[in-house]
């Protein structure tokens, strides 16, 4: 399980945040809370299936994000 706070979601996705919080609105992703991690978090796995990535930048985007936790 690969954790991340939304806005790095958003980004290691190619999507807004608000396009990731309207997924998680709908109960397509699962979030988390994380003691000493404000926010909310969704499994990185989890929006690799569910959240559509651009084409023109899936390549790009196959970095971790930098606030991945671990």
């Amino acid at each position: 399980m690969r954790l991340a706070v939304v806005s790095a979601a958003a980004r290691y996705c190619g999507r807004s945040e608000r396009t990731v919080r309207s997924y998680i609105y709908r109960g397509a992703l699962s979030v988390f809370r994380v003691p000493g991690v404000r926010g909310q978090v969704v499994d990185l796995d989890e929006v690799d299936k569910v959240v559509p990535r651009p084409k023109a930048t899936a390549k790009l985007l196959d970095t971790a994000p930098e606030a991945v936790i671990q």
